[in-house]
């Protein structure tokens, strides 16, 4: 094969260093012909689309406006816990268009979301814009300090929205742990 032969993009294989080490090492266990393979295999695959991922233990999916899960946690104890199998991703979140995948909030002592995956990801965040949009994000996390509009004690109060796409960032009603008041944020 000559150097402009090896070069060309056709002859290409996209290998992560350590693979392409192993390769390139031990030749007689990977001949050209069982790079070709690999190399068709891996375009037919994208040109099909690429076939659907694992599904996630949770998967949340909003198109075109409106909030796919809202979780609040008032209280001591833990709102949501999802736990994955090992390889396996514990939550999807995907948004296209305009919209909110998610919003945890928490005004308690507790804990309003936990994820634990093994050798995978825990929580994965898309967004997939179409128009024209003022704000974009994969993640917003946001701890307050309130002054309760009904009893006018101050509170702690977190918001993380996961996945949005929008005009301006949404705004929940969270619950002043003093009174119960409801309070935007």
């Amino acid at each position: 094969m000559t150097d402009k032969v090896r070069a060309d993009p056709a002859n290409g294989i996209w290998l992560c260093r350590e693979c392409a080490k192993v390769i390139d090492a031990d030749e007689a266990s990977h001949p050209v012909s069982l790079l070709h393979d690999w190399k068709s295999a891996h375009e037919a695959w994208v040109n099909a689309g690429r076939p659907a991922e694992r599904p996630a233990v949770r998967e949340i999916s909003v198109s075109d406006g409106g909030i796919g899960s809202m979780i609040a946690n008032e209280g001591s104890g833990t709102a949501l816990e999802i736990e994955a199998a090992p390889g396996q991703t514990a939550e999807r979140v995907a948004v296209r268009g305009k919209g909110v995948g998610e919003v945890v909030t928490n005004t308690g002592p507790g804990t309003a979301k936990v994820l634990r995956s093994t050798d995978a990801t825990a929580s994965e965040s898309r967004v997939t814009i179409d128009r024209p949009t003022q704000m974009v994000a994969g993640l917003i996390s946001k701890v307050s300090v309130l002054d309760c509009g009904h009893c006018g004690q101050q509170f702690t109060a977190t918001k993380v929205i996961q996945g949005f796409a929008g005009d301006e960032e949404p705004s929940v009603t969270v619950k002043c742990p003093h009174c119960g008041g409801a309070n935007r944020i």
